[in-house]
C-alpha cells in the first residue's frame, strides 16, 4: 500500500515553518546522501520518501522506519502531521 501525502513550505504558518526548518537541521538530513537508506526495500517495511524541491535541483531520500533515529523520526512526523491537516 502506497500513500502519498505532500507538504509546500509556502503554505504553511511562520511557527510550522520555523519549526520545519529546526528539525530538518536538527535530523542531519541535509547532509545524508540522497537515495535509500541503510536497510533497502524490504517487505512489509514502512518507508519515507522525501523530497527537498529547489530551483537548482531536486533532493530525494528513501528512509526505511527501522533506521530513522530520534531525531529524524521527529522530522518524518511533524511532516505526517503537517500531511494530516491538509
Amino acid at each position: 500500500m502506497v500513500t502519498r501525502s505532500e507538504v509546500s513550505s509556502k503554505s504553511l504558518d511562520l511557527e510550522s515553518l520555523q519549526k520545519l526548518k529546526n528539525l530538518l537541521n536538527e535530523s542531519g538530513l541535509l547532509s545524508f546522501p540522497e537515495g535509500e537508506g541503510q536497510t533497502g526495500n524490504k517487505p512489509d517495511s514502512f518507508q519515507y520518501r522525501i523530497v527537498l524541491k529547489q530551483p537548482e535541483a531536486d533532493k530525494t531520500w528513501i528512509l526505511a522506519n527501522e533506521d530513522l533515529g530520534e531525531k529524524m523520526r521527529a522530522l518524518v512526523e511533524f511532516l505526517r502531521q503537517l500531511a494530516r491537516k491538509r
